[in-house]
């Protein structure tokens, strides 16, 4: 199960709403999330838990992809494989962490959706929707500055939960502030999916959820170093929260 843990929380670290417009973060983020579905997650003996060059390194992964849990994929024009888990792989890893699973996901996509036809949406110059966090989390801008941040960490779980399956998109302004919006695959799941359930015979384990949550920290530091070849990322919104008013 830690295996699994450590890529789940890998792959979040690169698809968790990114808020440091101005630092290295921002562009290695967004390098990191373009390469994920076909670069996955670097397969070696750290990751599975045992010495550099130990045989059973291959044998381990082979049990993860029997079992349905984990994926290979190519990392580009290297030789080297990478993992990515599946969609069952991800609620178990999920599941074992106590995180929203995919239930969670698609009924936090739902609120999404609606909170699209509230007075605070943001239009952007493609005339995308854009939600702000606040409002998720049940407040309003004005409150930005004093809600805290425990509200606002329950909507990035969620998020993920979400954004797993290309569901949903964040993007932040420059004032670190953090808005969602519902992605096409988004739409096409709220308008054609019932119950997607979720694992029933997964006991969540505490230390499984500080494993996690421990990868995720380094994850996240390592992107501040990722060669992006100059890329500088997508470009933030373009609005401060005071101007997130009234739907246009």
């Amino acid at each position: 199960m830690e295996v699994l843990v450590k890529v789940l929380a890998k792959c979040d670290a690169i698809r968790a709403p990114q808020r440091d417009v101005r630092t290295p973060l921002w562009a290695g983020a967004y390098v990191a999330q373009r390469d994920l579905p076909t670069s996955g997650i670097p397969w070696g003996s750290s990751l599975a838990d045992l010495p550099p060059g130990d045989p059973d390194v291959p044998r381990v992964l082979k049990k993860f992809c029997d079992d349905g849990l984990l994926i290979r994929v190519a990392r580009g024009t290297v030789r080297t494989l990478g993992v990515l888990a599946t969609p069952w792989g991800d609620a178990v890893g999920r599941a074992a962490c106590g995180l929203p699973g995919r239930d969670d996901g698609l009924q936090w996509l739902k609120d999404l959706a609606a909170a699209e036809n509230g007075p605070h949406v943001l239009l952007d110059p493609t005339g995308r929707k854009w939600v702000p966090e606040v409002v998720l989390a049940g407040a309003t801008p004005a409150e930005w500055h004093t809600i805290g941040s425990a509200p606002l960490l329950v909507e990035e779980e969620l998020f993920l939960a979400a954004a797993v399956s290309g569901w949903a998109e964040s993007r932040a302004d420059f004032d670190r502030h953090m808005f969602y919006s519902v992605a096409p695959a988004g739409r096409k799941a709220i308008a054609t999916l019932g119950d997607v359930g979720r694992p029933t015979k997964v006991e969540e384990d505490p230390g499984h959820r500080d494993l996690y949550y421990r990868t995720f920290a380094a994850a996240r530091n390592d992107l501040r170093h990722i060669d992006h070849g100059g890329e500088i990322g997508p470009c933030p919104l373009p609005v401060s929260h005071g101007n997130v008013e009234t739907k246009q």
